[in-house]
């Protein structure tokens, strides 16, 4: 506030939405400009079930039930927990995952917010490396937020798959429709990409619009958007 430069992000899957926030801000005399939203992997749980990826979706050339198997064998195990011990954990692996990909990330009192804030129905987190899922059954959808990787675990095992495995059975025994595997690269040799696709998902375009509340913020992103 004391730069006047607060603003009103909206992002909606709905082209129609869409059209329909521009002409009214316009109207309202804000104008918003375009936000490029990001495209997100989408699994239908209705199209692909857990049974039909495991039997025709995951292949012997990707080698998805080959990793998830080898995981389970070995005597690994993914346990849902919510204990500030096991959130610890979740924090130390999320760390050495983010720093190993070159990523940003957030503060310890992130999480702890997240998790006084989110009761159990609302944010789930597993342990085998780590995963926090949010869940909103309005919309019958899990959103995969957080992942933390074990880096210490030998790399033959792949643990985003028994992770992302773990959390698409959850969804469908528990009645929820759609999981949504987070902002992803749309690069097919980007491994993440990879990984999220070989489950069967398909992208989601998103669009978005920013209405600045200053015509500070407004000059400020029209040139920030110019330099991209």
């Amino acid at each position: 506030k004391e730069w006047k430069s607060s603003y009103i992000m909206l992002v909606s899957s709905s082209a129609e939405a869409k059209e329909s926030i521009f002409k009214t801000t316009s109207q309202l005399r804000k104008k918003a400009i375009e936000y490029p939203a990001p495209i997100v992997p989408i699994l239908d749980l209705e199209k692909h079930d857990p049974k039909d990826i495991w039997d025709n979706v995951f292949n012997s050339k990707k080698s998805q039930r080959k990793y998830i198997n080898r995981f389970e064998q070995s005597g690994y195990k993914i346990k849902e927990t919510r204990s500030p011990e096991d959130l610890d954990t979740f924090h130390k692996y999320y760390l050495d995952n983010v720093n190993f990909i070159k990523g940003k990330a957030v503060e310890r009192s992130h999480f702890d917010a997240l998790f006084k804030e989110f009761s159990e129905n609302e944010l789930r987190m597993t342990l085998a490396g780590g995963l926090i899922a949010f869940l909103y059954p309005p919309r019958k959808t899990i959103y995969l937020r957080h992942m933390a990787l074990n880096r210490s675990l030998p790399s033959t095992y792949h643990p985003p798959y028994p992770l992302f495995w773990d959390a698409v059975n959850f969804a469908y025994n528990h009645g929820f429709k759609r999981v949504c595997f987070g902002s992803s690269s749309t690069d097919p040799d980007v491994r993440s990409h990879q990984i999220k696709m070989s489950f069967g998902c398909d992208y989601l375009e998103n669009y978005g619009g920013i209405i600045g509340i200053s015509p500070l913020f407004n000059a400020v992103y029209r040139t920030y958007m110019w330099s991209r």
